[in-house]
C-alpha cells in the first residue's frame, strides 16, 4: 500500500485541524502544530510533504516561511498560506517570504482540494525545483518561477475552462524584460522595483478589458487573451511590442527605454476531456519555449 503524503497545518485553530483530517483522511496523512515557534524542530524531525500555515499565528506566518527558505533541505517544501487578506501588496511580500501559494479563510473544501492537488502534482514529483517551490511541470533546466501562480490558478484556469466548454480560441503571450539583471545592477533593487510596477502599469493601458494581465516576478508576464485567436493576438501583440519600443518609463533615476523578448501560443479549439490545469501545463511549457526562441533571434 502507498504511503500517504503528509499535510502539516501549523494553526491555533483546532476546527481548521479537524476539518482538514475529515475532508483529506483518504489522501493525506494531516498532523497539527499550534505553535510556530515549533515548526522548525518539526520539520527536522518528520517527514513533511506540505505545509499549510495559518496566518493567523502569534508569531508572524512570513518570518516562518522566510526561516524555512533559509535551510537549503526546505528550499522547494510547498508552503501554502492560509489568509482572507489577498491585497497586493500582501500577497508580494508572502511571495518573496517564500510561500507557495494560498488558500482563503474561512477554509473550503473545494479550494483546498484544488490547491493540495496541484501542489502535490507539480511539487513531490520533482525536487529539484527552485526558489519559492512554485514551478510547473517543464524542463527543469528552463523552469519559470510562477510567483503570480495563485492568480493562474483563480483566473487562468477558469478561463481555459470557459474556452474548453465553449470550443473557443484562447491565446497566451508571455513577455519578458531584457537585460533586467543588467538594469537591475546599475540602478539597485528598488529603482528596478519602480520600474516594474511603472510597466505593469503600462501592459494594463495597453490590454482589452477582457484580457488578463498577470506578473510572474522576475520581469516576466503573462497576458492572456480570451476568444482569441492565433492571428489576432499576434497583431495585438505586435502592438504591444511597438507601443513598448516607443515607450519611456520614468524612474526616481530617470527615464528608461526598454526592449522585450515574447512567445505566443494559442489554445486550439477542438473538443478535449484534457484536465484545464493540464492543458496549463501545455501553455506554459509551450509559450516558454516560443519566448527562448525570441531571446535566441534576439541575440543574433
Amino acid at each position: 500500500m502507498e504511503k500517504k503524503p503528509t499535510l502539516l497545518i501549523v494553526s491555533s485553530d483546532l476546527s481548521k485541524y479537524t476539518f482538514l483530517k475529515k475532508i483529506l483522511r483518504d489522501e493525506w496523512q494531516v498532523k497539527n502544530l499550534e505553535q510556530g515557534k515549533e515548526l522548525l524542530e518539526t520539520l527536522q524531525k518528520t517527514d513533511i510533504d506540505l505545509i499549510l500555515l495559518d496566518h493567523k499565528l502569534e508569531k508572524s506566518s512570513l518570518d516562518l516561511a522566510k526561516e524555512i527558505r533559509k535551510i537549503q533541505e526546505f528550499a522547494t517544501l510547498p508552503i501554502i498560506l492560509i489568509t482572507g487578506t489577498l491585497k497586493m501588496h500582501f500577497i508580494d511580500e508572502a511571495l518573496r517570504a517564500g510561500i507557495t501559494d494560498f488558500v482563503g479563510d474561512p477554509l473550503e473544501m473545494d479550494e483546498v482540494l484544488s490547491r493540495l492537488a496541484i501542489n502535490k502534482k507539480h511539487s513531490f514529483k520533482d525536487r529539484r525545483m527552485v526558489k519559492l517551490a512554485a514551478q510547473l511541470h517543464i524542463p527543469s533546466k528552463k523552469t519559470i518561477s510562477l510567483e503570480g501562480r495563485f492568480l493562474l490558478n483563480d483566473r487562468a484556469v477558469k478561463e481555459i475552462a470557459k474556452a474548453q466548454k465553449g470550443q473557443t480560441a484562447l491565446s497566451l503571450l508571455m513577455i519578458e524584460l531584457d537585460h533586467l539583471s543588467e538594469i537591475t545592477k546599475k540602478l539597485g533593487d528598488l529603482t528596478v522595483e519602480e520600474l516594474l510596477y511603472n510597466f505593469l502599469t503600462f501592459l494594463n493601458q495597453k490590454i482589452r478589458k477582457q484580457d488578463l494581465l498577470i506578473p510572474l516576478g522576475s520581469g516576466k508576464f503573462i497576458i492572456i487573451f480570451p476568444k482569441t485567436s492565433q492571428s489576432a493576438a499576434n497583431m495585438i501583440a505586435d502592438d504591444i511590442r511597438s507601443a513598448i519600443h516607443q515607450a519611456s518609463f520614468p524612474t526616481k533615476k530617470g527615464k528608461l527605454q526598454l526592449t522585450i523578448s515574447m512567445g505566443l501560443v494559442t489554445l486550439s479549439k477542438e473538443p478535449t476531456k484534457k484536465d484545464p490545469y493540464e492543458r496549463l501545463d501545455y501553455l506554459l511549457f509551450t509559450v516558454t519555449k516560443e519566448l527562448d526562441k525570441s531571446k535566441k533571434r534576439t541575440r543574433l
